[in-house]
């Protein structure tokens, strides 16, 4: 069966939607609006509960898809960005402990998480939330992000083909159409 949306976008932060949109059911600790025939998701809170296999799994089921395009914050990059690749720097993993799950391998092969339609490959350093808000004095060299590197291997183990984009700090309150545009 198809899923109704032409892409389903998992924002690794509250994305800033404007007005133009229908509010969705909040679901498993999620929230979700539509915009242009694109459902948007985020979570409350970025967490190993909120994101775990369990519930991105009640999540995939309702939302009929395989796909999903998951976009966090970063830094040391002046423009969207495709994610391709990322480090877990974050000292977690909300894949620990939880699984295996519905049958699938205890310890999964993660090595090609992010499907990308470009050729230009941006591996980001995953920090966390708290660590990424709070961190100064980061190397400029390394493009840093919030939370990406926990939740896109959750979604992968569940079966999605994930599509990793970044946003710069400076841009995330940046209209989501312009997002939307980048992703398309």
């Amino acid at each position: 069966m198809k899923s109704l949306y032409n892409r389903i976008i998992y924002f690794c932060y509250q994305p800033s939607v404007g007005e133009n949109y229908k509010k969705k059911i909040n679901a498993v600790n999620h929230r979700a609006i539509e915009l242009k025939n694109n459902l948007i998701v985020w979570p409350d809170k970025i967490s190993a509960l909120t994101c775990s296999p369990e519930n991105l799994h009640k999540l995939k089921n309702s939302l009929n898809t395989k796909n999903i395009t998951v976009v966090d914050q970063i830094k040391n990059k002046s423009r969207l960005t495709t994610i391709t690749g990322h480090v877990n720097r974050s000292g977690k993993n909300f894949l620990n402990g939880k699984t295996p799950f519905l049958e699938k391998p205890q310890f999964p092969d993660m090595t090609t998480i992010y499907q990308s339609p470009t050729k230009n490959k941006t591996t980001v350093h995953t920090l966390g939330p708290k660590r990424y808000l709070s961190s100064k004095n980061l190397n400029n060299q390394v493009v840093w992000s919030s939370s990406i590197g926990l939740v896109a291997p959750v979604f992968s183990y569940l079966g999605f083909e994930v599509q990793g984009v970044g946003v710069p700090d400076k841009k995330t309150n940046d209209n989501i159409l312009t997002i939307l545009t980048f992703i398309s």
